[in-house]
């Protein structure tokens, strides 16, 4: 005979247990999947999870194979994304000042690397610029020099790559410089972007136009 669970919002013991999956995506990896179970109440419509199943925690586990499985091949792709765009593993563990290494060990097996180490590799691995930030020290003006550039030059890759046309120009005064980006999205529809920037030292007291990619990235 099935046991019978008694509702913790009513007391009642007209309830049954409901079996659901879920699904737990792992960044640069798999989507796992996982069964979750709640006592559902017919009298006050409530549902009370088991007290093993009140947080994934027994899930995203070092013991369930699965996830550290896909935790392995997240770490594998991440790794093998950065040397695709020339960062080596003793570059990243030279300029974070990581002990020699211990990307390989989390790599081949030896050690899993802590949540926070997955995050901060996550990081790395979605913006690889960030090696540069911490080349400049952390400096904060650098810092934000390399962080606008680089998003200036995605957005002319997502763009182009979209098919779309630009008309761009640059307003110039002794102070700052005014780069409005018109991106024709559809017919009679516009999006403007403006980015506020110090003058080239080629901008004068007057409107002067550049062209899409290279010289606003350049004057960055």
């Amino acid at each position: 005979m099935q046991e019978k669970h008694i509702c913790e919002c009513c007391g009642s013991d007209n309830t049954e247990v409901r079996t659901s999956s879920r699904f737990f995506p792992i960044p640069f990896s798999d989507v796992l999947e996982y069964k979750n179970s709640v006592i559902h109440c017919n009298e006050c419509n409530e549902d009370v999870e088991f007290e093993e199943n009140q947080s994934v925690d027994s899930f995203l586990s070092v013991e369930n194979p699965n996830y550290t499985a896909a935790l392995r091949k997240s770490i594998d792709n991440m790794l093998s994304d950065l040397q695709k765009m020339d960062i080596s593993q003793s570059h990243i563990e030279r300029t974070f000042d990581i002990p020699a290494r211990t990307l390989s060990k989390w790599r081949n097996d030896r050690n899993l690397p802590s949540a926070a180490a997955m995050s901060f590799l996550r990081i790395v691995r979605l913006f690889p610029w960030m090696l540069n930030v911490a080349e400049k020290n952390y400096d904060n003006e650098k810092s934000h020099h390399i962080a606008l550039k680089n998003e200036v030059q995605y957005l002319f890759q997502k763009i182009e790559a979209s098919g779309k046309t630009i008309d761009k120009f640059f307003s110039c005064d002794t102070n700052r410089v005014s780069c409005k980006i018109d991106v024709k999205m559809k017919e009679n529809e516009r999006i403007d972007c403006d980015i506020m920037g110090y003058p080239p030292d080629s901008c004068q007291n007057e409107e002067t136009f550049y062209s899409i990619k290279n010289n606003l990235v350049e004057s960055l």
